[in-house]
């Protein structure tokens, strides 16, 4: 008997393991990736599609082993590191199957370590050899799953790619140690230095103290006739040639920066009346108005015989060893500023997440009560709808960022109305203004009195118009909000977004169109949101060839502005909102009817199967592109089909195209969960005649396939 499990076996531990979980427990900076885990994971009303889409979009490593250390799943950024194309692939490996089967002997140990601990390991820093022959420097953390009765069922992981970060640091290490190293010949040549100025003071003898100062500059001021010199190497680190300037007191104190130079005066002082060593570091402004640091050390040389006394003193340029001190600086600032925002964004993450999800679960749990009048049951199932809408737009959120920072957002540039939009927009809003219960604001919208026609992206302006009219909305709790555009002298049109809300302090005004970064960043802030609207809709209107900016006053209101270039050809047809139809197919309509349903979901195909059961309409069911095929050429009495394109085998695309090469007439419409604007053009070049993005609406699959079929 084969001691190693089967793939199915695994896959059945998963599933086992996935009941048995109730919570993950999770301490330190793991704690909100926890959160969000466990809110999808236990999550029924949440397809596996879409928890694995939120995982392959976290920006770090994720992975999870049973107590025999085989992989369980993972993310899709893991799969990548292990050569694996589909994160789906790894279940059942273990270390030893992976590129760094080399280390796999110590990640087990460290697996086990947690097993047994029932502790978590937390972000220690190891290499892992990736496919290609690289070595990559993480920073890992593992910590122990537990099932309800507190027992240890596998160990779940994630790392970040820190590579860049360790090579820095390598190489600021060595460079402290090359300063470091400088900086004890320097401390060995300043004693040398004191030294030679004892012996100078002892002697009386300037010619020796000069042979004694090597590439330094030395400079030396008489009390009693108040001259000043300067040895040529002083002249050469000022930017001048030697003897080329005149040497004053001002001139002198004019090439100390004005910050440094009372610290100057004030030690130079000290050192002549008290005859204390002077040392201090200061800039210095050369010929060419270049800024260096200067480190000035001297004394107090007195002879006996004139009655006079003088101070030598010398130069040392320190401006590589200063830079380095003020970049680590800056390099610990801007990790400790990352490290803030990162987690900022995931503990809001995980609370916007959370938030509809409680609202999902909670009225669904209220559904069962028996006890509920129609209208209750009615209201429940709006709020469950309200919150779906809710996470659905995150998601949105998520992927816009994740393509505008990886470069593949495309802006899709066509003739459009201006003033349709404007007003589709002031009818969506006064919707969600009674939903809000803030009807009392004063909204209105203002437009041109003429049709203005222009080209640009009509889905991205709504996106960004919406963005801010959400943001309008939730901080302004009295007086107006106002909208509309104009058209400037420049060839620009100027869209506005105007309110009488809490506004938005000085300081935030240019940081709120950052990513994850909001007018209040702390655990009591009152109003949510995720800190991307305003950043995603800023890198939007770049794309558009645009503009968008604020103007602010706070406790007084915020007006956003979005300039885009006015490019206009004649549109047709006006495009005015026409009001929402309701769908009603009556009982057994199609019944005479045949839909070739391709879905490999069985969740899915169950919601298809009871949207299209009041119509009495003949279901076929492939789960396939094969199938699909194989089913459409044994039926030809299909009607219609419904194609999923992410399916087993040959997926979507490929099946439609199969299916037009005999049939250019059969409807098909594509029911995906791609739903970006490419992918519904990549449908449409497929052979499609229709396309609905996931989650499907009931109303608008009805009304996709009453186009094609009518009612009987």
């Amino acid at each position: 008997m084969s001691l190693n499990p089967s793939k199915k076996e695994l896959l059945e531990k998963i599933q086992k393991l996935e009941e048995q979980i109730s919570l993950l427990q999770y301490t330190g900076s793991l704690d909100n990736l926890g959160y969000l885990i466990d809110a999808f994971k236990h999550n029924t009303m949440i397809p596996g599609k879409m928890f694995q889409m939120i995982l392959d979009h976290i920006p770090q490593r994720i992975f999870w082993k049973d107590t025999e250390f085989k992989y369980l799943g993972c993310n899709k950024m893991f799969a990548q590191d292990s050569g694996l194309k589909d994160p789906a692939e790894i279940v059942g490996m273990s270390d030893f199957d992976l590129s760094w089967k080399e280390s796999a002997t110590l990640y087990r140990k460290d697996d086990k370590h947690v097993l047994k601990s029932k502790k978590p390991k937390l972000r220690y820093r190891e290499s892992i050899a990736v496919p290609g022959g690289r070595v990559m420097w993480i920073e890992t953390s593992k910590l122990p799953m537990l099932n309800t009765e507190g027992e240890v069922i596998g160990v779940l992981g994630t790392y970040e790619d820190v590579t860049e970060r360790t090579n820095a640091e390598q190489k600021i290490q060595t460079q402290s140690e090359e300063i470091q190293e400088k900086n004890l010949v320097l401390k060995k040549h300043i004693q040398e230095l004191k030294e030679a100025t004892t012996d100078l003071i002892q002697s009386q003898k300037k010619l020796n103290k000069a042979q004694e100062i090597s590439l330094s500059g030395s400079w030396s001021y008489n009390q009693t006739t108040k001259e000043l010199e300067w040895s040529d190497q002083a002249y050469r680190l000022f930017g001048y040639d030697p003897g080329e300037l005149v040497l004053t007191e001002s001139t002198f104190l004019s090439l100390i920066h004005p910050e440094d130079k009372d610290g100057f005066l004030s030690a130079l002082k000290l050192t002549m009346e008290k005859s204390v060593p002077f040392d201090v570091e200061l800039r210095i402004i050369d010929v060419h108005g270049k800024m260096m640091y200067m480190h000035a050390v001297g004394g107090i040389i007195s002879d006996s015989r004139t009655k006079s006394s003088s101070f030598e003193g010398q130069f040392r340029d320190i401006t590589i060893r200063k830079k380095a001190e003020l970049e680590l600086i800056k390099s610990k600032e801007k990790a400790e500023e990352s490290d803030r925002l990162k987690s900022a964004f995931l503990a809001n993450m995980s609370h916007e997440i959370r938030t509809p999800m409680n609202g999902i679960i909670g009225f669904s749990q209220l559904l069962k009560e028996e006890s509920l009048t129609p209208e209750k049951r009615n209201e429940f199932i709006n709020i469950i709808g309200n919150n779906g809408k809710t996470l659905l737009n995150l998601i949105d959120d998520i992927i816009d960022l994740a393509k505008i920072e990886s470069g593949h957002m495309t802006i899709e540039t066509v003739p459009c109305r201006a003033n349709s939009i404007m007003l589709e927009l002031y009818q969506q809003f006064l919707e969600i203004l009674q939903i809000k219960e803030k009807e009392h604001l004063e909204f209105q919208f203002s437009v041109p009195d003429e049709q203005v026609d222009v080209v640009t992206d009509p889905n991205r302006l709504r996106q960004i118009l919406s963005n801010l009219l959400d943001n309008a909305i939730k901080f302004t709790e009295k007086g107006f909000i106002k909208f509309g555009f104009e058209i400037n002298e420049d060839k620009y049109l100027t869209f506005y977004v105007k309110d009488s809300g809490i506004g938005i302090p000085g300081e935030k005004q240019l940081s709120v169109f950052e990513r994850f970064r909001q007018i209040n960043e702390t655990y009591n802030r009152l109003y949510g949101g995720t800190g991307l609207g305003l950043a995603i809709s800023r890198n939007l209107a770049h794309l558009m060839g645009g503009e968008l900016w604020l103007e602010s006053k706070e406790k007084v209101g915020t007006s956003f502005y979005l300039s885009l270039p006015y490019i206009t050809i004649p549109v047709k047809h006006d495009i005015i909102p026409k009001p929402k139809q309701i769908t009603k197919i009556p009982t057994g309509s199609w019944k005479k009817n045949t839909i070739l349903i391709v879905e490999d979901e069985p969740l899915n195909l169950f919601m298809l199967k009871e949207f299209l059961r009041p119509s009495g309409i003949k279901i076929l069911h492939a789960g396939t592109g094969d199938d699909a095929l194989k089913l459409y050429h044994d039926n030809k009495n299909v009607d219609v089909i419904l194609m999923d394109i992410r399916i087993p085998g040959m997926n979507g695309y490929d099946a439609t195209r199969e299916i037009r090469k005999s049939s250019k007439k059969i409807p098909i419409i594509a029911q995906t969960a791609y739903a970006m604007q490419e992918d519904k053009k990549k449908c449409i070049e497929a052979g499609c005649n229709d396309f609905l993005s996931k989650p499907l609406n009931k109303e608008l699959l009805l009304q996709s396939i009453l186009k094609f079929i009518g009612p009987k």
